[in-house]
């Protein structure tokens, strides 16, 4: 995913730059770095996205405990 997807990922799931870094494990600077290309995320990130991206319903997808 490009960082323009990841933007839209995040506008479409109506998260903040702090909430989808808080879904992800991640800072809100981390998101922001990455939404502008300054940043690569990582391949486990990556995955994330992809399936956050993929699921239907768009529900957060929940850590495991």
């Amino acid at each position: 995913m490009n960082p323009i997807e990841i933007k839209e990922l995040r506008e479409r799931l109506g998260w903040a730059q702090h909430e989808m870094g808080a879904h992800l494990g991640i800072t809100q600077a981390s998101v922001s770095r990455i939404e502008t290309g300054t940043q690569e995320p990582s391949k486990p990130l990556l995955k994330l996205l992809a399936m956050l991206r993929d699921q239907k319903d768009n529900k957060p997808i929940e850590a495991a405990a």
